[in-house]
């Protein structure tokens, strides 16, 4: 005995409108997520780490260097920096509103960092009590290093998707 199936022929037609509708659908899916991250456009995850990445990098460098010729440490606050350089009053400000680090020399101002969840500056001496040259919390007037950290992070509709956290070294003000 031979089993005989039926077979079901599908107009090429319904095939050919699903494919397209299915392009269509990731297609405008890469649209809202170019609109929704304006600064950082592109789907590429690789993109966007490094890119995070690079501006930490480079934010780290540009600190570092002020601090290091700094003639002397005008203000501190919790979230504000003011160096005063051989060019002028260089001025770091957090905002955590806007999650974002400027840098503000002369008339020029630049945002360092954006996507910034926390940033600290934190001012650091000598402790006298000690041969090893620890180093210990200390006021403006005192102080001898300068240490900052933060934490940014991507998020996109409210999904954290990646998170990067920076601690510098403490940096000697050279010329103090």
């Amino acid at each position: 005995m031979v089993n005989a199936t039926k077979v079901k022929w599908r107009p090429a037609g319904s095939t050919f409108a699903g494919w397209l509708l299915s392009i269509a659908c990731a297609g405008l899916g890469c649209l809202i997520v170019s609109f929704v991250s304006p600064t950082k456009p592109g789907l590429s995850g690789i993109a966007l780490f490094s890119t995070l990445d690079a501006e930490n990098r480079n934010a780290s460098e540009v600190i570092s260097q002020d601090i290091l010729c700094a003639r002397s440490l005008e203000r501190h606050a919790a979230n504000e920096l003011v160096l005063r350089s051989l060019h002028g009053i260089i001025t770091y400000t957090f905002d955590g509103a806007r999650h974002s680090l400027t840098r503000v020399a002369g008339s020029k101002s630049e945002k360092l960092l954006a996507h910034v969840d926390s940033f600290s500056f934190s001012l650091l001496a000598k402790n006298q009590y000690r041969a090893d040259g620890a180093l210990v919390p200390a006021s403006p007037c005192n102080a001898r290093a300068v240490a900052c950290g933060w934490a940014s992070s991507w998020k996109l509709a409210g999904a954290r998707l990646d998170s990067n956290e920076m601690r510098m070294a403490a940096i000697l003000l050279r010329n103090r």
